[in-house]
């Protein structure tokens, strides 16, 4: 008797697509995520699911929910579903990081099972942690079918383990878009056989990665943030080229809570290439460590404004039909977390 366990990397998030170092950051999810963990429901339609566990992680839990809904499961959160911590570079942006830490980030992309980013944990523990989190849902579940939401990194360290290879074998795990889903079956005497891994066929090819900058120094944004009174002036750069320009400010007018929007642009070369997002990110985290939880922007007709909107989570402000407003906080997670 064996019992199978589906284990999924969350969706889109903020950190994907603004690509900065979101680990066990705790981000919000964008339009796509949300349409990618709606496609996964449809891949496990047919399956008679017995169990739906997550880690706590925002991004976690809303690729869980629909699929706990069809099939009138609750979700049972696993601090073992975790991602690794990324250290002191949680938060940051990708390019900003590569850039103050060049040494570290060249080990980082090149063998990241032997980094060495201050604060960090070692990927053999995380191996350990995600074997150990399998064998207690085959436990609970025996001869059951379970789906499990989890991080890349946690289930790359895990894979590398279960395939009786070292840490290394890390970098040769076959990359998995947002919501690919691996299959591990449990036998009844513990053994873990992996089935396959990764697989996003269930995504249609406008909910897969698109617009991917990588994880260099050229081609990832850093950013000159700059502070007058309650205004942000935001330059990202690509090396020492400057290549566009934010302005957000605090909006009291509607509470403390408010931050606005007032000007965004990247240079035409880089538009629609993930780039708008990569300062998008920007202004979300200097609105953001300011104590700000909603970002305010004007309806208008500009290009980068209706990009904005559609791609990340925009609607419109109840209190004043001029703005949109998108949250750029999370709630937190229900329940125990074991």
């Amino acid at each position: 008797m064996k019992t199978q366990i589906y284990l999924v990397r969350h969706c889109e998030s903020e950190g994907n697509a603004c690509r900065r170092n979101h680990a066990q950051f705790d981000g919000f999810v964008t339009r796509k995520g949300y349409a990618q963990a709606e496609a996964l429901t449809k891949r496990f339609e047919n399956i008679p699911v017995t169990a739906i566990y997550s880690s706590d992680s925002y991004r976690s839990r809303v690729t869980a929910a629909p699929l706990a809904a069809q099939k009138d499961l609750r979700v049972k959160y696993r601090m073992l579903l975790r991602e690794y911590t990324i250290g002191c570079w949680e938060g940051t942006a990708i390019g900003s990081t590569a850039l103050a830490y060049p040494d570290l980030w060249k080990i980082w992309i090149t063998t990241p099972y032997a980094h060495q980013i201050p604060g960090a944990d070692n990927f053999e523990i995380v191996a350990d942690r995600g074997v150990e989190i399998i064998r207690r849902m085959a436990n609970e579940n025996p001869g059951g079918i379970v789906v499990a939401v989890t991080h890349s990194c946690t289930l790359y360290c895990t894979l590398t383990k279960l395939l009786g290879q070292p840490i290394s074998y890390y970098t040769q795990i076959k990359s998995g878009d947002n919501t690919a889903v691996t299959l591990v079956e449990v036998d009844e005497n513990g053994q873990i056989e992996v089935i396959y891994i990764n697989d996003d066929s269930h995504l249609p090819k406008e909910l897969l990665r698109s617009c991917y900058t990588g994880r260099s120094a050229e081609t990832n944004f850093a950013f000159d943030v700059t502070k007058e009174a309650e205004q942000w002036t935001i330059l990202p750069r690509l090396i020492d080229v400057t290549h566009g320009k934010a302005v957000v400010r605090r909006n009291t007018t509607f509470g403390s809570d408010y931050g606005e929007l007032v000007s965004l642009c990247v240079d035409e070369e880089l538009r629609c290439k993930g780039y708008i997002e990569q300062l998008f990110g920007e202004v979300i985290e200097s609105l953001r460590i300011d104590g700000v939880r909603y970002i305010l922007a004007k309806k208008q007709d500009e290009e980068h404004f209706r990009y904005l909107f559609d791609r990340f989570c925009f609607e419109d402000f109840a209190q004043d039909p001029t703005y949109m407003v998108v949250r750029i906080t999370v709630p937190g997670a229900e329940g125990p977390i074991y």
